[in-house]
């Protein structure tokens, strides 16, 4: 029987997939050959980035007008959490969570608290309501 040749385009496809396949073959040998060193002589790479660096690119995404809503609502969020700004119990409001700086500063010069946390607090007037109360649903716990 007479071996039958394919019309040239096809011969060139066929010695390039011979190459290629020849190609990566080399490649998986070379691996073999060279394996990646053991974790314990990779180098460690030092940390350059601060928490400082995290809060003004966050700041940074928050101002920025150009960025979509959703993208400043979001480094927003990340900023109120960084700076404990959303209390989400009566303790957390006790150990000044989600406090303004302003409402601070008031209360550390005149011990007064914020009038939109008297209804959850009771400072000034004796102990604080009980500290595990969630303000999401116990809102009324001072019945």
């Amino acid at each position: 029987m007479r071996k039958q040749s394919l019309p040239e385009p096809f011969e060139k496809l066929v010695q390039e997939a011979k190459e290629l396949n020849q190609l990566l073959s080399d490649e998986a040998r070379a691996r073999q050959v060279a394996p990646t060193p053991p974790i314990t002589e990779l180098p460690i790479r030092p940390i350059t980035i601060t928490s400082n660096d995290i809060i003004m690119t966050l700041a940074d995404l928050m101002q920025d007008l150009t960025q979509p809503g959703g993208v400043r609502v979001q480094a927003a969020n990340s900023v109120a959490e960084i700076f404990l700004l959303k209390a989400r119990t009566i303790r957390d409001l006790n150990n000044f969570y989600g406090w303004t700086t302003d409402e601070l500063k008031r209360y550390s010069e005149t011990g007064e608290t914020p009038e939109r946390l008297r209804p959850f607090l009771a400072f000034g007037e004796g102990a604080a309501i009980n500290g595990s109360a969630s303000l999401r649903t116990d809102k009324n716990a001072r019945s």
